[in-house]
């Protein structure tokens, strides 16, 4: 094989990799904003002033969330305008990502695949597709990008008549299972195209 066809071969493997691990950017809070927040328990601000404009996120404004302390399970619902087949982000093959600030390392973010219509009114876990995807913040007082694991869930806790194309939003929960009145930072949030 000719240095041409080797170099062809690797460039084609290097943009089927790319493409595998592609996500949507759905909202970067400035210029990139295709998602709508029809819901949450806490209090959403989508204009926040970037508490620490760095190295690891420069951009002058970012969503800031403050956690309701009086429910355990706080969420912020996320709908973007349409969603495909989500198979690859439980696969591993392509990941869910935000950039993320927190008062507290350890703090665990938590996102939910849904089907709006099945979830509507109803009571966990209907609506809800596979499991959830989870990841935990390193620092505290400093921007890092979380790129979460899916976890699969126990069939009791999905619903399963939700496949991999019915999924239409996200619901993200920071530090489930706590009353934490807290406010969190979040930017560049990245998901199913």
């Amino acid at each position: 094989m000719n240095l041409f066809a080797k170099l062809l071969l690797a460039g084609t493997g290097t943009l089927l990799a790319q493409a595998a691990s592609a996500q949507a950017v759905y909202d970067n809070f400035e210029s990139k904003r295709v998602v709508q927040y029809p819901n949450n328990s806490g209090t959403l601000n989508q204009a926040a002033a970037n508490p620490d404009a760095k190295a690891n996120n420069r951009s002058a404004v970012c969503a800031s969330y403050t956690r309701n302390p009086s429910v355990p399970y706080d969420y912020i619902i996320v709908k973007p305008a349409k969603m495909g087949d989500v198979s690859a982000y439980v696969s591993g093959e392509k990941r869910l990502s935000m950039k993320f600030r927190t008062p507290a390392a350890g703090t665990v973010v938590q996102i939910a695949l849904q089907n709006t219509a099945k979830a509507q009114g109803a009571k966990h876990p209907l609506g809800r597709f596979a499991g959830s995807f989870k990841a935990t913040s390193t620092i505290a007082d400093a921007w890092e990008t979380l790129v979460f694991t899916f976890v699969p869930a126990s069939p009791e806790n999905l619903d399963p008549t939700v496949g991999p194309k019915d999924v239409d939003r996200l619901v993200i929960s920071i530090a489930p299972n706590s009353n934490s009145g807290e406010t969190f930072y979040f930017d560049d949030l990245m998901g199913p195209e």
